[in-house]
């Protein structure tokens, strides 16, 4: 069977800054790359880091490379989740692996995604997440970054020497589950189902670009990039307008680390959005939406306020431009919604009826 998407995983990486005096805008900021003009998918675009998996992340040498820094097995398993805990198809059965042996010490995949992320974010920007081996205190500093981007970016498998040459370990533990999302059927000539994480650094690393498919890296707030894409001056996908929105909620660094790190053990569910073309636009409805399940068979197309219902979670596109709508819903696996926004000549935040709090 020809599965019609690849599989990526992405990485929401939050940092702390000095909170300003009045404590209006947010203590920490967001890690955003800006793709290039030249990228076959998604070109001059906002994304979190990310991209595709590799069958070199779920490499059995992986297991190696922890066992020599002195992290066992059991180590790892700190990662997985018991049974009855909601798990997406990409971590329980990943297409990647369904042509391979199973007879192969292959990572876990709760593992190997966390190693795309982390070889992702590292390519894209530089910025690496590692840990040294058990025991030890201090983290062997690399040389050549920029050489090593490039090697990794040729191979991932080179990913797995620079471990190996500075005997530390990717920081697996760092990242904490947050969403799955897979691109609908009828938006894009290409379908990914990604693996979001997030993880949260009590400081701004320093990063570098890679000079390929990076033109641009920032640290901005949720709000900042949000504000950019509702005033037409970037583009965002819906994954990353949704998951910004949802990050909104959070105006403290504390927060954002409390909530990550309570909600992983809940687990994560895969969303498809049901899409629907509007006279004025289009309905990407989610989960929880009374429009979730819904198909419109009329000759005269409603408009998105002819849509509007009691109980919504979904996308609103007024080209070139998607907006969040969240109301009346109770998420699965703890999660918060995101801010709503009322789009003029200006957006407007609302805050979500949704408490972060009462979720967990």
């Amino acid at each position: 069977m020809t599965i019609p998407w690849r599989e990526a995983s992405s990485l929401i990486l939050a940092a702390q800054v000095e909170s300003d005096a009045a404590g209006v805008t947010p203590d920490f900021r967001l890690l955003l790359t800006r793709r290039s003009g030249k990228s076959s998918y998604l070109a001059n675009t906002y994304c979190f880091p990310g991209g595709h998996l590799d069958l070199g992340d779920f490499d059995c040498d992986w297991w190696k490379v922890f066992s020599d820094s002195n992290f066992s097995r059991a180590d790892l398993r700190a990662l997985l989740h018991p049974e009855g805990v909601p798990r997406p198809p990409i971590l329980t059965n990943p297409v990647i692996l369904e042509n391979e042996s199973k007879a192969k010490d292959f990572l876990w995949p709760e593992v190997a995604l966390r190693i795309t992320a982390i070889r992702e974010t590292f390519e894209e920007t530089g910025v690496l997440l590692a840990r040294p081996a058990k025991g030890s205190t201090d983290l062997p500093v690399v040389d050549n970054i920029k050489d090593w981007q490039k090697r990794v970016h040729v191979d991932a498998n080179v990913f797995y020497d620079l471990f190996r040459t500075y005997g530390m370990v990717p920081d697996v533990w760092s990242l904490k589950e947050w969403w799955n999302w897979l691109t609908p059927p009828t938006v894009g000539h290409k379908r990914f189902d990604t693996m979001f994480y997030v993880c949260c650094l009590d400081s701004m690393p320093e990063f570098s670009s890679d000079d390929n498919e990076v033109s641009l890296i920032s640290w901005l707030t949720p709000q900042q990039v949000l504000q950019e894409h509702y005033d037409s001056n970037c583009f965002l996908a819906p994954p990353q307008v949704y998951e910004l929105a949802r990050l909104d909620n959070f105006s403290r660094f504390k927060d954002l680390k409390d909530f990550s790190h309570s909600r992983n053990a809940l687990g994560v569910e895969r969303w498809c959005a049901n899409v629907t073309g509007l006279s004025d636009g289009a309905l990407l409805a989610l989960p929880g939406d009374e429009c979730f399940s819904l198909t419109i068979n009329s000759s005269q197309l409603p408009s998105l306020e002819d849509m509007k219902r009691k109980s919504m979670n979904r996308m609103e596109l007024r080209a070139p431009v998607f907006t969040p709508v969240f109301q009346n819903v109770v998420l699965n696996c703890g999660h918060v919604g995101p801010k709503t926004v009322t789009v003029g000549s200006k957006a407007e935040f609302v805050t979500t009826s949704a408490r972060i709090a009462s979720n967990l």
